[in-house]
């Protein structure tokens, strides 16, 4: 008679953590494979330079967000932003932005379905300007669902390279 009558008491707590570990595995599966290492170079992408160790900061409304460790590639084609993830050498892409040739600009489905931005810019938009520690480069997110008033900053030892590249 005392079993029958025994319940485990479930907490919202204790809820609400199942289900945000469950959902991050499921992302964890959904994006494994959106990382540098997993992504194509296109047909005729060159790699000019590549930067490791760079603080990324998204900024801009409604908050901002900083990737620290990042890896910043840029090709003839595009400048793809990864991250090192907490465990292990990783390379987790953040954003992938093509300033030679068009592709699908910034948006909602985009996102989920890639695990980071993807956008198209002129490279005229890519602006430098000296700072302290370099040359910061500063580059703007289309807007979108997702992305309204926000850019994309970083310092960079190469300033020379990415005024010959974006100057043009």
């Amino acid at each position: 008679m005392l079993l029958c009558n025994w319940r485990v008491p479930v907490s919202i707590e204790l809820i609400a953590v199942s289900v945000f570990f469950a959902v991050m595995l499921v992302l964890a599966f959904l994006y494994r494979k959106s990382t540098l290492k997993h992504l194509a170079m296109m047909p005729d992408e060159t790699m000019l330079f590549e930067e490791s160790g760079v603080r990324v900061e998204q900024a801009g409304s409604p908050r901002s967000v900083r990737f620290p460790k990042c890896t910043v590639r840029v090709t003839n084609h595009r400048i793809i932003i990864a991250q090192k993830t907490l465990f292990g050498n990783t390379m987790v892409l953040r954003h992938v932005i093509t300033y030679s040739r068009y592709t699908k600009n910034t948006d909602l489905r985009a996102t989920l379905s890639k695990g980071h931005l993807i956008m198209q810019i002129s490279p005229s938009q890519v602006s430098c300007a000296e700072g302290p520690d370099g040359t910061i480069v500063t580059i703007p997110i289309p807007d979108s669902a997702l992305t309204k008033g926000q850019y994309i900053s970083y310092t960079t030892n190469h300033g020379e390279k990415y005024r010959e590249i974006f100057s043009r």
